[in-house]
């Protein structure tokens, strides 16, 4: 039993230590992103999964710092006749997660022995909001999808203000755009 519960301590420790989900990827392996230098917002440049949580602020948030990743990378933004547009989608969900305790069933004394008794295991939900973040390229001759990858974080209690959802949102771009051209 002490095994067991050192077992679901560690365990609890290093979920807990889990910062983002891992950034799905996908592409066209036909396409070739070398040969690509200049971009342009597709239309509309920003989507929301839903219309409730549409926001001009966090959508100025994404466009500048997409800019900034694709200017670092060496894309130029283009007026006329871009090689890929860029759409990014931004969403937010409530999901229950369904967890089992056990509660009960030993006791103890100062001695370390243990003895058993009625035990049983106790279901609990636990309710947390993800944010996803996909970022779409599209290829400006075709108007194809070329390349798309996709970045989930969960919500904290902080996630409201402006700063720190700033923070968010730059680094799911980051870890999102380091895959892209694909190599």
């Amino acid at each position: 039993m002490q095994r067991l519960l050192q077992f679901l301590l560690i365990t609890l420790l290093l979920a807990g230590c889990q910062t983002a989900a891992l950034t799905e990827l996908d592409y066209d392996t036909r396409q070739d992103f070398s040969l690509w230098q200049t971009w342009q917002w597709a239309e509309p440049a920003v989507e929301f999964y839903s219309r409730e949580q549409a926001s001009d602020l966090d959508q100025a948030r994404i466009r500048d710092v997409v800019g900034e990743q694709l200017l670092q990378w060496g894309f130029l933004p283009a007026d006329q006749q871009p090689d890929f547009l860029v759409r990014a989608w931004l969403g937010q969900e409530d999901r229950v997660e369904r967890i089992y305790v056990q509660r009960g069933g030993y006791w103890g004394d100062p001695w370390g022995r243990y003895w058993g008794g009625p035990g049983w295991v106790e279901p609990q939900d636990i309710r947390y909001r993800v944010f996803t973040l996909q970022l779409d390229i599209l290829d400006a001759q075709t108007g194809k999808l070329a390349w798309r990858a996709s970045e989930q974080w969960p919500a904290t209690s902080s996630s409201t203000r402006p700063q720190k959802r700033d923070t968010e949102i730059r680094k799911a771009t980051r870890r999102i755009l380091k895959n892209f051209p694909p190599h």
